[in-house]
């Protein structure tokens, strides 16, 4: 009786954080850095799905290697496309609306971004206090978003019982997966009006670019490009563990370890918006353990109740990350003065991707499974919870006090009528306006920035502007269920075990992967 209450009790508080994880979810948008969970985490279903102890332990098949295939791929794209976007005002969009500042969406507010900050230009510029015509500049198009992540994996793995004893002590084991990710925002433009004064006719300068999707990808540009799929291949983090074996009955068992896990990978470079990563990026420690209760028997057939549990705390590292203004998504891609002397306007990308400390938060797996067993066939149900904190930035040091968002317009009035007069950068050198107000939607409607006469100056950003959880991955929470089969060969002198699994991840809002899975294992002790 005493069992079967605290069974009851524990699915209960399993269906109650099922029921909790979905209840929290957030709105998500505008963030420049996406940090996927690597494949074969302590405790996930690729790692532990019927393999839980699947060969038998003797005096002469001590070691046991395995093995492991993993593949997944997203599911729908609205969600990473979501993330990404800075249009939060309507969530459920995975387009944005680009212009240039005489376009028809610029005239009725309906922009998402400026063009001109991304040196779109479909007709040449003024002189040097001409007056900047606006509607010389009628460039306008719809970039739409289907970001993919894709990911296959081998793992190796290699467990070795160290104790004399069969049925309990110390164990040892490795995990190494090798993994390759490619990320792909399928990012297509739709060029509505093409530019130029009649709209038809575009003019594009030396130095400039006709459309976003040049733009977009400008060799200008040392952070934050958009140019199709952006790969990854490599070893993700290397698991080392210890473990102990309680017992290990034909009713029941009990097993827990603790290890430490190192990146092989290379950090990310953030040359391109939704990098691929295949590790964690960060050192860490972590602890688990496994057990599970026969729970029916009738002759040779079984069924047991399997829950796999581990705890991982990662290290602080340095890190570079893109970082924008406070309240204003993708301002990172604003243009900037280096300073009041600039004899040009840089891109912002450069300058707002910063050196940072990243301090991850501690990640929970959690896996639940029934298993049925009938002469060496296994065949599981399983769900599986992930659950990783947000993570934290601190700079590693502080803006100059020079860099301000750049102006090339200066406004004034003529007998009650509003003019824009073009500020050349390079002939203005020492005299440079700033635009503090500035957001990537907006151009021609924020005026300069004004000193205490009213006059346009020059307003150099401070640390304190920046917003650094921007460019860092918030919480994250996704929930799987999966199904896996899988047969043993114990009659042989090296026992065999192979065996496949499929499952579903559904993530609990747009911080987190929503995709299928399937993977594969091959076993040998010896």
């Amino acid at each position: 009786m005493i069992f079967r209450e605290n069974k009851t009790i524990k699915l209960l508080s399993l269906l109650g954080l099922v029921l909790i994880n979905f209840s929290l979810q957030a709105v998500v948008f505008g963030k420049s850095y996406f940090l996927a969970p690597p494949p074969f985490r302590p405790a996930s279903p690729e790692l532990v799905s019927i393999g839980r102890y699947p060969l038998e332990i003797d005096d002469d098949n001590r070691n046991q290697f395995s093995v492991m295939l993993f593949g997944s791929s997203t599911i729908g794209s609205g969600h990473l496309a979501r993330y990404i976007l800075p249009n939060c005002d309507q969530h459920t969009r995975t387009y944005l609306i680009t212009g240039e500042p005489g376009s028809e969406a610029a005239s009725s507010n309906s922009l998402d971004l400026q063009a001109k900050y991304f040196n779109v230009l479909t007709a040449p510029l003024p002189g040097n206090g001409e007056e900047y015509i606006k509607s010389n500049y009628q460039f306008q198009s719809q970039l739409n978003f289907a970001p993919t992540r894709k990911v296959f994996a081998i793992n190796f793995n290699y467990r070795y019982h160290l104790s004399h004893y069969l049925d309990k002590g110390w164990w040892l084991e490795m995990v190494a997966p090798l993994v390759f990710a490619e990320n792909n925002l399928n990012m297509t433009e739709q060029v509505i009006i093409a530019g130029g004064p009649t709209g038809y006719d575009p003019v594009v300068p030396a130095g400039y670019f006709g459309n976003m999707t040049d733009a977009l990808k400008q060799s200008d540009w040392n952070y934050g490009k958009i140019d199709g799929k952006q790969t990854k291949f490599g070893f993700s983090d290397l698991q080392l563990r210890l473990g102990y074996v309680y017992v290990s009955e034909q009713h029941y068992f009990l097993n827990s370890y603790v290890g430490f896990s190192v990146p092989l990978s290379t950090k990310p470079s953030n040359e391109f918006l939704f990098t691929p990563t295949i590790s964690s990026n960060h050192m860490g420690v972590f602890t688990g353990y496994s057990a599970g209760v026969r729970v029916w028997n009738k002759f040779e057939k079984s069924i047991y109740w399997i829950m796999d549990t581990a705890g991982t705390l990662l290290f602080s590292n340095n890190q570079q990350r893109s970082l924008d203004l406070q309240g204003r998504p993708w301002s990172r891609y604003l243009p900037i003065f280096l300073n009041n002397n600039a004899t040009k306007m840089n891109p912002g990308i450069n300058s707002f991707t910063l050196p940072v400390q990243v301090t991850p938060d501690t990640i929970r797996d959690l896996n639940i499974a029934f298993v049925y067993k009938h002469n060496g066939l296994n065949v599981e149900c399983g769900y599986h919870f992930y659950g990783r904190g947000a993570e934290k930035l601190q700079l590693l040091h502080n803006l100059d006090g020079s860099l301000a968002v750049a102006s090339d317009i200066e406004n004034s009035y003529t007998s009650g009528t509003l003019e824009f007069l073009y500020h050349d950068p390079v002939e203005n050198s020492g005299n440079q306006y700033s635009k503090d107000a500035a957001s990537i939607k907006t151009y021609l409607t924020v005026n300069n920035d004004l000193d205490t006469e009213g006059n346009p100056t020059y307003l150099p950003l401070k640390t304190d502007d920046l917003d650094l959880t921007s460019g860092a991955h918030p919480a994250m929470i996704s929930n799987t269920v999966y199904v896996a089969i899988g047969k043993h060969w114990d009659e042989r002198k090296h026992p065999l075990f192979a065996g496949f699994g499929a499952g579903w991840e559904i993530g609990s809002d747009d911080a987190s992967l929503h995709q299928a899975l399937l993977w594969g294992r091959l076993d040998v002790s010896f």
